[in-house]
């Protein structure tokens, strides 16, 4: 099944809400997450992983990298300039999800650890693009 752009574009939105929601607890108040969040935010890796695997390879390298390239804009933007009306929304999106992670990384909840995760996530996404071409190929 052959998705429309525009609904590639909000499947990257909507993918990370419900790991947002589970993680939002311990995101919110830069408490540490729990196993239930990391085992969500693995989860959410591996979604995108997926979500790399089954796509038309460039095709998803080239949203993929507006996805996460505009996240880490945003996020640092939003940080330095001291603009919560794009640091909040920001960190929901792009940063939550994967913030479960923090579990086993020993880091502090700041705006470095949520570029890491922004580029954590993008990576898997990457690495599923390869998987799944290089299985293509192998076919």
């Amino acid at each position: 099944m052959i998705m429309s752009k525009f609904n590639q574009v909000l499947l990257m939105f909507l993918i990370p809400m419900p790991f947002t929601i589970i993680n939002f607890s311990s995101y919110l108040k830069g408490y540490s997450p729990n196993i239930v969040q990391f085992v969500a935010s693995l989860l959410f890796l591996l979604v995108w992983f997926a979500l790399g695997m089954k796509s038309r390879g460039n095709e998803f390298v080239l949203r993929s990298t507006l996805f996460w390239l505009t996240g880490a804009v945003l996020l640092l933007v939003g940080f330095y300039l001291d603009l919560a009306i794009l640091f909040i929304p920001a960190s929901i999106v792009w940063a939550g999800p994967a913030y479960g992670i923090r579990y086993v990384l020993n880091l502090p909840s700041d705006v470095m650890f949520a570029l890491i995760s922004v580029v954590c996530t993008y990576l898997f996404g990457l690495m599923g693009v390869a998987i799944g071409q290089s299985l293509q190929k192998s076919v």
